[in-house]
């Protein structure tokens, strides 16, 4: 599996680096949100979310929603994801000196990963019986 990280395509295997604060201490913020044919729903809102969580932590992220939607279409792409799909946007901070207060020297990663939609159940059937349960149980 492939994911894009700061503007380029990486195997999911080495995409978080060792001194990511995200993975370490859970510095950072994310969003999940549905994609259908391609296309984030209610994206403008996910993404004022992620800017608002990060501001929260004292991050100031550059979120360009071009380069959201471009990184997405070339995963889609990608990962021939052409119906439904699930995406997730995680922005964390990396690097910095160790400790859990955050530095100013430490950098953003902005890390997308598109996953296949959920398999869509047929609907269910509803069928009312006409029999009465028994009435003497203790259940009534």
């Amino acid at each position: 599996m492939i994911v894009w990280r700061n503007g380029g395509f990486i195997d999911a295997s080495g995409a978080v680096p060792a001194d990511d604060r995200g993975y370490l201490v859970g510095d950072g913020v994310f969003e999940t949100m549905l994609l259908r044919d391609g296309r984030p729903a209610f994206l403008d809102a996910h993404l004022a979310r992620l800017r608002r969580g990060a501001e929260v932590l004292g991050m100031e992220p550059r979120i360009d929603r071009t380069t959201v939607l471009e990184g997405i279409a070339g995963l889609a792409s990608r990962l021939g994801l052409h119906g439904g799909a699930v995406c997730r946007i995680t922005l964390t901070r990396s690097g910095g000196v160790r400790g859990l207060a955050p530095t100013g020297d430490a950098a953003h990663d902005l890390l997308i990963a598109l996953h296949p939609g959920p398999v869509r159940k047929p609907p269910y059937r509803i069928i009312v019986a006409q029999t009465p349960r028994f009435s003497g149980s203790p259940t009534n």
